[in-house]
């Protein structure tokens, strides 16, 4: 994989789609383990799911922290969001 952040780890996945960036740690021997995170106001998340955060998850494994591209506030218009 091309770049790299301290410790060995791949810093080209972050803002990728989460289905590409999985595909390319695992093609390169990394298990990967998937954390979600979202507003902390009820609503709902809409639009592709992107890495905002990779660590390493212990031994070969890679911690990739996934959210949706937008959210909408309970009871928003996803349109106005």
């Amino acid at each position: 994989m091309t770049g790299a952040v301290p410790g060995g780890l791949p810093s080209d996945l972050v803002g990728l789609a989460s289905a590409v960036a999985e595909a390319r740690a695992q093609a390169a021997g990394w298990a990967v383990i998937s954390v979600w995170t979202r507003p902390p106001w009820p609503g709902d998340g809409f639009g592709q799911t992107r890495v905002v955060r990779l660590r390493a998850g212990g031994p070969g494994r890679l911690e990739l922290t996934l959210a949706r591209e937008g959210y909408a506030r309970q009871g928003e218009d996803r349109d106005r969001a």
